[in-house]
């Protein structure tokens, strides 16, 4: 799966949270976190992966370390991707953003119908609909494992 195939699962994952399961009918995201908190949290955490990925796509077309320090207005060891502050969502950190994909991960290879547990390869061999998802959390938790580091290093 490639970085904009894992943005676009990411995106349909957040934009999942928002229809009411029962009317179909789309909640604000304060019903959703009056219904359910982990839903609220997790919208949250596919907001800022999905922030992470197309940040780190801009900084790999950019030719120079010194448009990457122009085009973020931050400092960026050797052109490293780095979300700048005002993209980071106050709900959630880097550090609870990759546990809630863990998390997800876990509960995507939870069969809710038998209670089995699965594993990735299992769905992709039933070419199952939550190996993408799966992936995609993938993806968005090394984006965000990379981007933690070198924001503290």
């Amino acid at each position: 799966m490639t970085e904009n195939e894992a943005i676009l699962q990411l995106v349909s994952d957040r934009d999942g949270i928002l229809p009411d399961p029962a009317t179909g009918e789309k909640l604000t995201l304060e019903q959703v976190r009056l219904r359910n908190e982990a839903n609220y949290k997790l919208y949250f955490t596919y907001e800022l992966a999905i922030k992470v990925l197309q940040e780190i796509q801009l900084y790999r077309t950019l030719d120079t370390e010194e448009e990457c320090k122009e085009a973020a207005e931050i400092e960026i060891p050797e052109c490293v991707a780095s979300v700048p502050e005002e993209l980071l969502n106050t709900e959630i950190t880097e550090q609870e953003a990759v546990a809630g994909l863990y998390m997800d991960q876990d509960l995507l290879l939870f069969d809710s119908l038998t209670g089995d547990s699965e594993t990735p390869e299992m769905l992709r061999e039933r070419n199952d609909v939550r190996y993408n998802s799966y992936l995609a959390d993938e993806i968005a938790v090394r984006a965000l494992q990379t981007i933690s580091h070198y924001r503290t290093s």
